[in-house]
């Protein structure tokens, strides 16, 4: 039965985002899912179950999350808290099984932060490498130095953390679908390794893909979308937050969704769609830099590392 105890009232320190707007709530949840480091790393992982129809797999991933979006759309506006998860589940099944969800997000949020910071040391070495600044770079060297310097960077208050989010990684998303319509654009004017491809090939199993490759590709492409929810955390800071935090959780996904499928898609046509091309998708370790080079040069692969 779900509680009816009123929420206690908001310590004014423990505000981390004081005055919070729409655009701080966007920010916090589009930098929660990081689309670039997804769809760098993860779209290999399908690829290696389902093959060309990796697109397929996101389209259907984004509507699994859609639901999960509208629970906690729904929960966000009856129960807004800087709890997230763990309050929606307090408020609803309990304290203890609110301390529960509690560890569990707190193990799931650290697993994003080194995650994060593993990327950063992957692609770093990539950059360094490509660019033979230092051959055969050790990611794991660059993640470490990464942490030495992110460490004081955490206990600093930052009072622009959403000007500063929503600049970074909105130039990034940018640069993602660019880079997609020009790839896609490039590939249907026959620069692509397979001339003039049917977008269907990117939707359409090829014989031998079942059902369950695809509900195995289906569980890296819902990993993608995970983060979003981080902005549930500012149910005690946005204004208007019972308006506000439930529309941006549903439209991060529906716009996530959007892009996802047209990145894969360009990824997966861009690299071929034959198994050779399946093949170079699923051994590259950093998807958009490699087909950024592929076709507009190495500088630009440079660029997106």
């Amino acid at each position: 039965m779900a509680s009816t105890k009123p929420h206690a009232p908001t310590d004014p320190s423990a505000i981390l985002f004081e005055g919070a707007g729409t655009w701080d709530a966007i920010a916090i949840a589009v930098a929660g899912m990081a689309p670039t480091m997804g769809m760098n790393l993860n779209p290999q992982e399908p690829a290696e179950h389902v093959g060309r129809v990796v697109a397929l797999v996101f389209a259907a991933s984004g509507v699994i999350v859609l639901l999960v979006a509208w629970c906690f759309a729904r929960l966000a506006r009856e129960h807004p808290n800087a709890g997230s998860a763990y309050g929606f589940v307090a408020a609803i099944l309990g304290p203890r099984a609110g301390l529960v969800a509690g560890w569990t997000l707190l193990g799931t949020y650290l697993c994003f932060a080194i995650g994060a910071v593993g990327g950063f040391g992957l692609f770093a070495a990539n950059l360094l490498t490509r660019m033979h600044l230092w051959d055969g770079a050790s990611s794991f060297t660059l993640t470490m130095l990464a942490v030495l310097i992110l460490a004081p960077l955490s206990i600093i208050p930052a009072n622009r953390a959403g000007f500063v989010l929503i600049l970074l990684e909105g130039v990034a998303v940018v640069a993602m679908v660019l880079l997609s319509v020009a790839v896609l654009w490039r590939v249907f004017e026959g620069y692509g390794p397979q001339a003039d491809p049917p977008i269907r090939d990117v939707f359409v199993p090829t014989a031998g893909v079942g059902v369950s490759s695809i509900a195995m590709g289906l569980s890296f492409g819902i990993l993608s979308f995970a983060g979003f929810e981080q902005v549930a955390t500012l149910g005690e800071e946005v204004k208007k937050s019972r308006f506000t935090i439930p529309r941006v959780l549903i439209g991060t996904v529906i716009g996530a969704g959007v892009v996802f499928t047209l990145v894969a898609a360009a990824e997966t046509l861009g690299f071929g769609t034959d198994p050779a091309g399946v093949g170079r998708f699923t051994a590259s370790t950093s998807l958009l830099a490699d087909l950024s080079a592929r076709y507009f040069g190495g500088w630009t692969g440079d660029l997106f590392d």
